[in-house]
């Protein structure tokens, strides 16, 4: 799954006593960091504990995150006197999506309509077009 600026992160973590039980911590909390550094001031993380040893981490990233920082999500719980560090996830800020499909970008720039021929105008249809082995006239303008 991709994260992008803004997004509302949710994860949830599990902790165990020295027998393999499940054990809620006396302690607990979680730190974002952004291509290495704590980001925690940024992106805020709350820690709760809906039911016994297990944990849920909850924050939005950072708004003004770049497309390409690398996120990294640590927990750390203290279960029976033991402080247990994990990183329960790493990521990649990502571009926004554009909720289009394969064939509904295709479609958008005329490249494959779904139904019939190719749409006038189209490159599929210049494509078409074209004779195989014939000499093509290639015209660059700035515009």
């Amino acid at each position: 799954m991709g994260y992008q600026a803004g997004d509302n992160l949710s994860f949830y973590a599990f902790t165990y006593n020295a027998f393999g039980g499940l054990e809620s911590p006396s302690a607990q909390s979680a730190l974002c960091y952004r291509n290495g550094a704590d980001d925690s001031a940024n992106t805020p993380l709350t820690v709760t504990v809906p039911a016994t040893g297990t944990l849920r981490i909850t924050g939005t990233l950072y708004a003004s995150a770049e497309v390409g920082d690398t996120i990294n999500i640590v927990l750390t719980a203290t279960v029976g006197g033991v402080v247990q560090k994990r990183e329960l996830a790493a990521f990649l800020i990502e571009l926004p999506g554009s909720g289009l499909s394969a064939q509904g970008v295709r479609d958008a720039m005329k490249l494959a309509p779904t139904d019939g021929d190719p749409a006038a105008g189209s490159v599929d249809k210049h494509l078409d077009d074209l004779v195989p082995g014939s000499p093509v006239d290639l015209t660059i303008s700035d515009d």
